[in-house]
């Protein structure tokens, strides 16, 4: 059986490259979420979630 995660996302106050460079520093992944005819966010996500999401076999995530 898998373990649920819960993806925690963080809106970043500096998008673009040097706002990914930044986040990455920190220990966190950099992303951005879009949306049918909704603006896109730049957000960042825990390392240690993202980590264990590529190493398991399955996930079920909740955003």
């Amino acid at each position: 059986m898998s373990e649920d995660l819960l993806l925690k996302v963080e809106r970043r106050q500096l998008p673009g490259s040097k706002g990914a460079r930044l986040v990455r520093a920190a220990g966190r992944v950099p992303a951005n979420i879009y949306g049918l005819g909704k603006p896109g966010a730049s957000v960042s996500i825990c390392g240690e979630v993202v980590e264990k999401l590529v190493t398991t076999r399955s996930s079920v995530v909740d955003v």
